[in-house]
């Protein structure tokens, strides 16, 4: 429309038997710049084009190209077909004289008149001065995108300052944004070292934190800004696979087969229209748990304890359990634990059948580790790398997902490091500032959607068994449910060594959990806190000074307490005896039985190790057999 009115406007006063010979000329000049407009647009557009289409079959196929070479072959396209598009083009051109040259016969000219006077003066100027402009414009825009593009994707910064995993980057163009990978262009240790930018600190300056060690590193050594945050692989052939932060893998198995994708670790949490609750219980077969600290679906789940407690092992099982029954997808994420036991956690997983290392896309579960002896970047991203793999399951392929990490604390500990080495001032305790909002930061994207679940299971290492400890007292205010592993409860040999009266449940309520659950859980708690509130009067007087009512609460309450023990799965090999799994409809039914003194006769010994109470019988007559 800009270019067709003021043609018919200019062709009107062109015609005109008024017009002057200066008018004819202003009106000629204008009407070839207007004609050469759409094909200096055409050349413009045409080599973008041509260059996205040309990076978009690349990627499909599988092939790396860089924008300049795109580029280059949409311009080489282009001046290919120039021609053909100019044959289009001069149509249209000759569209504009078309209507002088009947305005120029209409006055008495022969068409070999119009011809020479109209067609050669103005179309011909006109097709050669859009040729001209046109490549003359797609080489003006050619190299204002090919320079732009390349400052872009040749972002280069040196180190002028390595402390530990500390490292100071100086850029002479753009600075990369906070989170930005960086890849080194040297390797060091065969492998490319990776950084994570914290901090902008003046001066074109930026302080990263390296995922991996320093070791090695020089100041002068370039690093590429590769401008966004650490990428990693997710879709179902990460399945049965070991990666570590950056996402590359270290099980040895190979490349990773089939279609993935890459996404960043760094990720906002679902809006609050997307979550949605639920409130169907998870059963774990774990009796202490399913009865006093039931578990929901798409819950966050802490498991509390000191050094040597049972958390490792106690999540193992859960691992085992609910991974078994639930045949969903699982990710466990360990994080600053020990390297052995994230090997005999994998090759428990392969001897289950949780992972097929024949056929990995078969597998249930994906890990992701970041142990004890890598640097604090590594332990304090790891749990973001993996929780983005369990979002990808949960968003995109609609699954209740569970969330296995080991140790959260451990993720504290890393950002505590991080914190000091960036010379932040400390708070509470020595933590860092930053405390909630990191805890914060991963805890709400751990939630359930209207396309699937999270169920997060996470052990949480309590230093000095203080619970008021910044670390876990921060992580309780995300739980739902807590399970309290205590050294007390250990040292009397009863594993899983949890304390039934510190261990909490926002589940534990009759319109969850069912109106009898609820009576018998109540019932049972009621007797261990009478117990323990009469254990220092039997310490210092005994038994035979208490009442006949307390004699039987004290007697219940010790078969109770006997009865939360276990046999695990995971620990056959070390105790030699065989796991158990017991049903939720068991654990109500035994316990209620047994604190409505159905089998005060049994000994205490019968209830110790047991699955259900059909096995403590047993145990009793063994035990009676045997004394007889």
């Amino acid at each position: 429309m800009l270019v067709v009115v003021p043609l018919g406007l200019f062709s009107a006063i062109y015609i005109s038997e008024y017009a002057s010979e200066k008018v004819r000329y202003i009106v000629n000049t204008t009407l070839q710049v207007l004609s050469a407009i759409p094909t200096v647009v055409y050349g413009y557009f045409a080599v973008v084009f041509l260059s996205f289409f040309i990076k978009q079959v690349a990627n499909f196929f599988g092939l790396s190209i860089h924008s300049e070479s795109a580029l280059v072959a949409g311009l080489s396209i282009g001046i290919m077909i120039l021609p053909f598009i100019i044959s289009l083009l001069e149509d249209a051109i000759r569209s504009v004289p078309k209507s002088l040259r009947y305005g120029f016969m209409a006055l008495g000219a022969t068409p070999a008149e119009t011809i020479w006077h109209i067609t050669i003066p103005y179309a011909m100027p006109t097709i050669l001065s859009a040729i001209l402009l046109s490549i003359s414009r797609v080489k003006f825009f050619y190299g204002i995108i090919v320079l732009g593009d390349k400052n872009k994707e040749m972002n280069i910064g040196r180190a002028i300052k390595v402390t530990q995993a500390v490292v100071d980057i100086k850029f002479e163009g753009e600075l990369p944004k906070i989170f930005n990978a960086l890849k080194s262009k040297l390797k060091y240790k065969d492998k490319e070292l990776v950084l994570e930018v914290s901090q902008h600190i003046g001066d074109n300056i930026v302080r990263c934190i390296a995922m991996d060690s320093t070791d090695g590193m020089s100041r002068g050594d370039e690093f590429v800004d590769t401008g966004a945050p650490i990428s990693v692989p997710i879709g179902r052939s990460t399945l049965g696979r070991i990666f570590n932060v950056v996402g590359e893998l270290i099980d040895e198995c190979g490349p990773l087969k089939g279609k993935y994708n890459l996404e960043p670790i760094h990720r906002a949490p679902p809006s609050f229209t997307e979550q949605r609750i639920q409130e169907e219980v998870l059963v774990t077969g774990i009796k202490v748990i399913d009865l006093l600290a039931p578990y929901l679906k798409g819950g966050k789940i802490g498991l509390f304890g000191g050094a040597g407690v049972g958390k490792t092992v106690l999540i193992m099982e859960l691992i085992n359990n609910i991974a078994k029954a639930h045949k969903g997808f699982s990710v466990f994420a360990g994080v600053g634990e020990r390297t052995r036991e994230g090997n005999d956690l994998y090759h428990e997983m392969i001897t289950s059948n949780v992972i097929n290392i024949n056929e990995h896309e078969r597998s249930q579960a994906v890990l992701v580790y970041g142990q004890m002896n890598e640097p604090p970047g590594a332990r304090a991203r790891v749990a973001l790398t993996a929780l983005t793999m369990a979002e990808y399951f949960r968003d995109r392929e609609n699954q209740d997902v569970l969330f296995f990490v080991d140790n959260i604390f451990r993720f504290t500990q890393a950002g505590s490091e991080i914190s000091a080495l960036l010379g932040r001032i400390p708070s509470a305790v020595g933590y860092q500032p930053t405390l909630a909002t990191d805890m914060g930061a991963m805890q709400e994207r751990i939630a359930s959607t209207t396309s699937g679940s999270i169920t997060s299971v996470q052990a949480i290492y309590v230093p000095a068994d203080d619970l008021t400890d910044p670390a876990p007292a921060t992580t309780f205010s995300h739980l739902d449910a807590t399970t309290v592993l205590s050294r007390q409860i250990a040292e009397m040999g009863i594993y899983p060594a949890v304390d039934p009266l510190d261990s909490t449940s926002q589940s534990l309520s009759a319109e969850i959990i069912g109106e009898e659950h609820y009576k018998v859980a109540s019932e049972v708690k009621r007797i261990l806190q009478t117990y323990k509130s009469l254990q220092d009067i039997i310490a210092i007087l005994g038994m035979d000074e208490l009442s006949d009512e307390d004699k039987i609460i004290v007697d219940r309450a010790r078969k109770i307490q006997k009865f939360l023990s276990q046999p695990f799965y995971v620990a056959e090999i070390f105790t030699g005896m065989p796991g158990k799994f017991v049903s939720l409809a068991d654990t109500v039914s035994s316990f209620k039985e047994i604190v409505e003194g159905k089998y005060d006769h049994l000994p205490e010994a019968a209830f110790y190790m047991v699955g259900n109470i059909d096995e403590a019988i047993k145990k009793a007559e063994l035990i009676q057999a045997e004394a007889k």
